[in-house]
């Protein structure tokens, strides 16, 4: 689960910084395609200049300036009057076109601002106008109808712009003999600017920009951790609250479960007493009654014979109270539970002795088959209370002649060693939809015996509840018509 959290804040930050970085990139591009923009607008400038500056020279037909050392007369001039001599000045001049004045002002701008003109064309007049091999592709594009373009050449460092020069009335004195009509594309200007300034300045924008963006993604990635740290503990706030609802609830149905199990048990109680406890007692008086009424009347077999009935009725309801007591003692907590080493031959045989007389009126056999030298560690009391109801169930249950077979043997599970103890019988056995609520008080499961014999249907609960507390189990094996097997576990007392 830590480790989900830990992906999870992971992924998020990465996605942050994704995003950080993105519109980081993003800033830079805008940068260098702003300062393109800067360098191409300048370039513009000097182009537009240098185009008014040669329009101007062409309308006065070219001007006249002394020649001197830097500037001597343009052998590519063909024109007769290209010097002339000023007697009275005493001083020579020569023509200067466009073109050579294009050449001096790129001199000028060179050594001064660092920034380079060239005029070219496809079919120069002057060699050294020839285009270069990136000029030449951009007069081939003017052909095609392009004005101009600009690019950043990396290799040298420079921003080359290069913008077209259309043929004008004034051009033709000296470009008609080439073919050239006015509207043609005669050549371009390309103007070369360093670039290092600018990307100086590139860098300086650049490096601003990575520091923002560098605190930003700091300070969202603080802001995203502290965001997490807080949903998390709302969120197991939450769960916490919610993990309370649901033990409230739980403790609601468990509640609510317990007064249904009180309900059940009170609505048994009222069923014992009101049924099983109230038709030994009515025996009793019938019987004592009749026994009063003719008492001088019947002989001494007749009176044995009432009075037996009357035993037997005091019996069963003796028993029905042991249980109760018993079972309401364990449901209120008050009941001691006293574990001793205790042989567990020697307790199955006190039981058979007490239920032998009434095996014996069903002529029914108790086999005690249980070894003499195991011990179990066991209270002695509720194990003598699950010995007694269980062998007498059986009896109750067994036709007459039958047989009742308790046996035990030492069986290991889980590392620890128990004694499986089984109480077996060869009666009417009992109904798979019987079989799963014999241990429960909720269900009212008492049959009359095979014999007609009453029962609470407490016994096997109690049972139940005093093999639990020893921490065993108990279950139980039959098919109707064929008898049923007993079944409970106790831990092995070591001697």
């Amino acid at each position: 689960m830590q480790n989900m959290k830990q992906i999870k804040t992971i992924l998020i930050i990465i996605t942050w910084l994704i995003i950080i970085s993105a519109s980081c990139i993003w800033n830079f591009s805008l940068i260098e395609k702003n300062m393109k923009l800067v360098v191409k607008s300048q370039a513009q400038s000097f182009f537009n200049q240098i185009q008014i500056t040669r329009s101007w020279n062409a309308l006065h037909g070219s001007v006249y300036v002394p020649i001197t050392d830097s500037t001597q007369p343009n052998p590519f001039l063909e024109d007769s009057l290209r010097e002339i001599y000023i007697d009275s000045l005493g001083i020579a001049l020569t023509k200067i076109n466009p073109a050579y004045m294009t050449r001096q002002i790129s001199d000028i701008a060179e050594k001064e601002n660092n920034i380079k003109f060239h005029i070219t064309s496809l079919k120069p007049i002057r060699p050294q106008n020839k285009a270069d091999k990136w000029e030449t592709i951009q007069l081939q594009k003017f052909e095609n109808g392009t004005s101009e373009y600009m690019e950043y050449i990396d290799k040298d460092s420079t921003y080359r712009y290069m913008g077209a020069l259309i043929v004008e009335n004034s051009c033709m004195q000296c470009h008609e003999k080439q073919g050239y009509k006015v509207g043609d594309t005669r050549g371009g200007i390309s103007v070369t600017i360093q670039g290092e300034n600018y990307k100086e300045a590139i860098f300086t924008q650049k490096r601003g920009v990575f520091i923002f963006h560098f605190f930003i993604f700091i300070i969202g990635a603080v802001s995203i951790l502290l965001f997490l740290n807080y949903s998390e503990k709302q969120f197991e706030k939450l769960q916490n609250e919610k993990k309370i609802i649901q033990k409230k609830n739980i403790e609601l149905k468990e509640n609510k479960d317990k007064l249904q199990e009180l309900n059940n048990i009170k609505d048994k109680f009222f069923t014992i007493i009101a049924h099983d406890l109230k038709n030994p007692v009515s025996t009793l008086i019938g019987f004592s009654e009749l026994l009063i009424n003719n008492f001088d009347t019947y002989n001494t077999e007749k009176q044995k014979k009432v009075l037996g009935y009357m035993h037997e009725s005091i019996q069963s309801t003796y028993k029905l109270l042991n249980n109760l007591l018993q079972w309401s003692i364990a449901q209120k907590g008050n009941i001691v539970f006293n574990p001793k080493l205790i042989n567990l031959f020697s307790i199955s045989d006190k039981t058979h002795k007490l239920l032998n007389s009434s095996a014996e009126i069903k002529a029914i056999k108790l086999l005690n088959k249980i070894p003499e030298n195991i011990f179990v560690k066991a209270d002695k009391d509720m194990l003598s209370t699950i010995f007694r109801n269980l062998i007498s169930n059986a009896v109750k249950f067994t036709p007459k002649g039958g047989v009742v077979e308790t046996n035990a043997k030492i069986i290991s599970s889980n590392d620890k060693k128990y004694v499986e103890i089984s109480v077996k019988d060869n009666g009417i056995g009992i109904t798979p939809e019987r079989q799963s609520k014999l241990f429960s008080i909720r269900e009212n499961t008492t049959t009359k015996g095979t014999d007609n014999e009453a029962g609470t249907g407490i016994g096997l609960v109690l049972c139940k509840e005093f093999v639990e507390k020893h921490n065993g189990k108990i279950w139980i094996e039959s098919e109707s018509g064929k008898g049923s097997r007993f079944v409970f576990t106790i831990p092995e007392a070591a001697r």
